[in-house]
C-alpha cells in the first residue's frame, strides 16, 4: 500500500505534555507536502526523507507545513468516512470540485483562521503576544474547525450565506466545526487514553476535551483561557440569537451532553475499556449527527431540523430518550424562527468562516 508517515500535534500547543503523533497517510503525498485534495502553500517546500516520510523537528516552518497537512488530512478523512457511511453518493471533492484545497499555515500577521470558499483556501494567521508569536496552525482544534467548514461546505453548499438566510444555518456550521474539534480528539486512540486519565472518566470535568483553542483563548479571553467550551448548559433563551457564535453554543452543548450520556451508558460495564469505549462512542455520535445533516433541508436548516431527524432516526430507545431530554432542555424542539434569526443583508455576501472571531466581538 502506498503511503507516508507524517508528524502532527495531538492537541493545542498549550497541551505540550501530549506531544506529537505519527500519522500514516495511505495515499501518495508529494513534496510540499501535497496530495490530490490538499495543498500546502506559502511556506518553503518540504521534501520527504529517504523513506518517503515527512518527519520534522517541532516548531519550525517545515514542522508547521507537515503538521498542518497531516491534521487537515486526518480530520477530512474522519468526516468523509462518516458522510460516506451515511450516504455513499456524497461528493468526493470540495465545494468547487476536485481541485485541491489550498492550506496556508502562515498566511498573515493578524488574529484568527479562515475558510474562504471563493479563494478555495484555509488561512491560518499568526500574531505577537507578549514575548512570543502565536501560530494558529499549531492548534489541532483550530485546524479541525476550519477543515470541518470546508468539508461541510462540500456536502451542503447551500448552507452558505447568500444561499441560506437563517442565522441558525450559519450557527449549525459553527457548531459542527467546534464539535469536529472534539470528535477529532476522540478519533485518536492515544488521546482517548489521555482524556480518561485527565478526566478520571468524568467527561463533564473541565479538561482539554471540551475546551476549544486554549492557547489562542488565553491571549484573547484571559479570564476563560479558551475560546469556547462544548460542555455548557446554555439554552436558546440564554444567548443572543443574532450572534452566530453565541447561538452555535446551544447546539454544541446539546450534542456534547448526548455524547457524555451515551458514554456513561457504555461504561456501566465494570470490565469496559474506558479509552476504547470513548473512541467508539465518539464515532457513534458523530455518525448520527452527520446522518441528520445529510437528511436536513438543503437550505435554511434549523437546530430543530437536526434534532428531530436525530430523534426520528434513532433505533435505540435509551439513546432516543437522551436526545429528547437534551434537545428539549435547550429549547430546540419547541423553537420557531423569528426576525432576529435571519441574516442581515450585510452578511449575505460573505464567503468565509472564522474559527476565532476578534476578542472585542461578543460572538
Amino acid at each position: 500500500m502506498p503511503g507516508q508517515i507524517m508528524i502532527s500535534r495531538k492537541q493545542d500547543p498549550s497541551m505540550s505534555e501530549l506531544g506529537t503523533s505519527r500519522v500514516f497517510i495511505p495515499e501518495t503525498v508529494s513534496e510540499g507536502p501535497n496530495s490530490k485534495l490538499i495543498r500546502i502553500i506559502g511556506l518553503p517546500v518540504v521534501q520527504p526523507d529517504q523513506f518517503g516520510n515527512f518527519i520534522s523537528e517541532i516548531n519550525n516552518d517545515a514542522f508547521d507545513a507537515v503538521h498542518t497537512f497531516a491534521a487537515v488530512w486526518r480530520v477530512d478523512n474522519m468526516l468523509r468516512r462518516a458522510f460516506r457511511a451515511a450516504d455513499e453518493n456524497v461528493p468526493s471533492g470540495w465545494q468547487w470540485g476536485d481541485s485541491p484545497l489550498k492550506v496556508h499555515p502562515h498566511f498573515s500577521h493578524r488574529s484568527g483562521a479562515w475558510y474562504r470558499r471563493r479563494s478555495k483556501r484555509i488561512e491560518f494567521n499568526y500574531f505577537s503576544y507578549k514575548t512570543e508569536v502565536i501560530y494558529t496552525c499549531r492548534s489541532y482544534d483550530i485546524v479541525a474547525h476550519e477543515t470541518a467548514h470546508a468539508v461541510l461546505d462540500a456536502m451542503k453548499p447551500d448552507w452558505y450565506p447568500g444561499s441560506s438566510s437563517l442565522k441558525q444555518t450559519l450557527a449549525i456550521h459553527e457548531s459542527f466545526a467546534d464539535l469536529t474539534a472534539v470528535f477529532a480528539l476522540l478519533d485518536q486512540p492515544t488521546v482517548c487514553t489521555d482524556i480518561i486519565a485527565s478526566s478520571q472518566g468524568d467527561l463533564h470535568a473541565k479538561t482539554f476535551l471540551s475546551l476549544f483553542a486554549e492557547q489562542y483563548g488565553a491571549t484573547k479571553r484571559h479570564l476563560n483561557g479558551y475560546m469556547r467550551n462544548a460542555d455548557n448548559d446554555l439554552r436558546l433563551e440564554d444567548v443572543d440569537r443574532s450572534m452566530r457564535y453565541e447561538l452555535s453554543k446551544v447546539l454544541t452543548g446539546a450534542i456534547y451532553d448526548i455524547f457524555v450520556d451515551v458514554f456513561e451508558i457504555h461504561i456501566s460495564d465494570p470490565y469496559c475499556n474506558f479509552a476504547a469505549t470513548l473512541n467508539r462512542v465518539g464515532e457513534l455520535v458523530l455518525h448520527r449527527l452527520v446522518d441528520a445533516i445529510i437528511k436536513a433541508p438543503e437550505s435554511n436548516a434549523t437546530f430543530k431540523d437536526i434534532a428531530e431527524i436525530m430523534i426520528s432516526n434513532e433505533q435505540d430507545e435509551y439513546y432516543r430518550q437522551i436526545m429528547i431530554r437534551h434537545f428539549g432542555y435547550r429549547g430546540i424542539l419547541l423553537d420557531s424562527t423569528g426576525d432576529i434569526d435571519y441574516i442581515p443583508d450585510t452578511e449575505l455576501g460573505l464567503d468565509e468562516f472564522c474559527s476565532c472571531p476578534n476578542s472585542n466581538i461578543t460572538e
